[in-house]
């Protein structure tokens, strides 16, 4: 086995959490950029949305695909962002 391939099968047995970890990470980010670009609000203000529709289970986390969805479309209207900002 080479130098090369050891590396290779050491990195693919590192702990698999860390992959899902990090792909949670990015879609909290990228769901917190859609917030921001939608509504042009702070990114604590977005940060505020995101933790309201999370908490009142408005959206889901697709942990494979590292996005969140919203289980309507009508979540993602300005208006109803801004709300989630003041609940």
């Amino acid at each position: 086995m080479t130098t090369t391939a050891k590396q290779s099968s050491a990195a693919g047995s590192a702990n698999p959490f860390e992959a899902i970890a990090q792909r949670m990470a990015n879609a909290q980010r990228n769901f917190i950029g859609i917030i921001r670009e939608r509504t042009s609000c702070t990114e604590a203000d977005a940060t505020k949305a995101f933790e309201t529709l999370k908490r009142l289970r408005l959206i889901k986390l697709d942990a494979v695909g590292g996005r969140y969805t919203v289980k309507h479309g009508a979540y993602l209207e300005p208006d109803v962002l801004r709300n989630a900002m003041t609940y």
